[in-house]
């Protein structure tokens, strides 16, 4: 019996490789064709390393990519000043995104 769940894999990574790559975004990458922010916090142990990934991914194939890393947090941003900060860059983000799309209307 497999996993299953989300993830819809039928074994562990090296019993069925390939459906472990099939459902991970990360082979994907070739294929984002939209800007990209990653938020990670640098504790959050679960999944730093797939945001690391992406991010490297992205960069190699120069894709439009912002990384925020935030020390001291896990999952779920829970510092008042990271939150500040992580919302004043998402606004200046959608703002340099979205504005000259607009303009051009």
């Amino acid at each position: 019996a497999g996993s299953g769940g989300r993830f819809r894999s039928e074994g562990a990574p090296w019993e069925a490789p390939q459906q472990y790559i099939d459902n991970s975004p990360f082979y994907q990458l070739d294929k984002v064709n939209t800007p990209l922010i990653i938020q990670a916090g640098a504790s959050d142990q679960a999944i730093i390393q797939h945001s690391d990934q992406v991010w490297v991914g992205m960069n190699k194939l120069k894709k439009d990519v912002i990384y925020l890393r935030y020390g001291g947090e896990s999952h779920v941003l829970a510092g008042a000043a990271n939150l500040q900060d992580y919302w004043q860059r998402v606004l200046e983000f959608l703002d340099a995104k979205l504005a000259p799309a607009a303009k051009a209307r």
